[in-house]
């Protein structure tokens, strides 16, 4: 009916809005049906929502973490929604958040970049590469000599096999006895290669989660390099210089960069 195709219509641009503004696809499901239908259990949630009756705890609890849904207690546990203008003021608060700490990033990487070439301490280095085909050679073979640790913020175009469509090749990626944590940058989550081969490097044993803006594109190896594009908007184009330092206080700056954003970015599995 008209009607009824209207008013999917309009529940299908909030979810989509929702899923902007960082939430996962069940989280916006949820919620949306939570601020609808106030003081659900989960089973009611789960039969109105579409979200399996396997995840929607799950779910619940991340919308609790988020701030977006309190419990009702009773004899049967039911939830409710917070009210828009309070539970998504908090990420509104987190959004400035990301984008004061990209200021204060921008503005120290600037500093460094500017001062590279004056420095006489033997013990830095700084490579500069501004093909793209030579970022990602140089980025595989720095994903090679690692020896226990690789952190990564990760952007498209992606530097590693993230969209390679065999298993071998994504396989690749992982190595036994190095932890990885990746934190990626994914905006439409219907991007089923992608989610397929990130699922998979999760089953070798790496930590992924994601988020639909990143302030930065980085890794940090074995807590002794880091990697980071110059021109953080201008990261998808081919001549943006990827720089390669070796600098202890830069390695401590983007570990706290990346621990803040991994704490709060979402699972595959949500």
């Amino acid at each position: 009916m008209p009607g009824e195709s209207c008013q999917a219509m309009i529940q299908n641009k909030f979810i989509q809005d929702l899923q902007n503004i960082g939430l996962t696809f069940n989280q916006a499901r949820g919620y949306f049906h939570l601020l609808q239908h106030s003081n659900l259990n989960a089973a009611e949630l789960s039969a109105r929502s579409g979200i399996p009756r396997t995840r929607v705890y799950d779910v619940i609890r991340e919308l609790q973490v988020l701030g977006l849904a309190e419990e009702i207690r009773g004899e049967v546990t039911r939830f409710k929604a917070i009210p828009p203008r309070q539970g998504l003021g908090r990420i509104e608060e987190g959004w400035r958040t990301k984008f004061g700490l990209l200021d204060r990033l921008t503005e120290s990487l600037d500093r460094l970049y500017a001062s590279a070439g004056k420095r006489l301490d033997p013990t830095s280095y700084m490579e500069v590469l501004e093909d793209r085909e030579k970022q990602v050679r140089r980025m595989n073979e720095l994903d090679g000599m690692l020896k226990f640790e690789l952190i990564a913020i990760c952007k498209p175009p992606f530097d590693r096999s993230f969209e390679k469509f065999t298993e071998k090749e994504t396989a690749s990626i992982i190595r036994k006895g190095i932890n990885y944590r990746f934190l990626i940058e994914m905006k439409d989550r219907k991007q089923t290669t992608l989610l397929r081969n990130l699922r998979r490097l999760e089953e070798l044993g790496a930590r992924i989660r994601f988020d639909a803006y990143l302030p930065v594109k980085m890794s940090v190896f074995d807590s002794r390099l880091v990697s980071f594009y110059r021109d953080e908007a201008g990261v998808a184009e081919k001549n943006s210089p990827l720089i390669i330092m070796s600098d202890l206080t830069l390695v401590k700056v983007f570990k706290t960069v990346f621990n803040l954003l991994f704490e709060k970015a979402g699972s595959l599995s949500a």
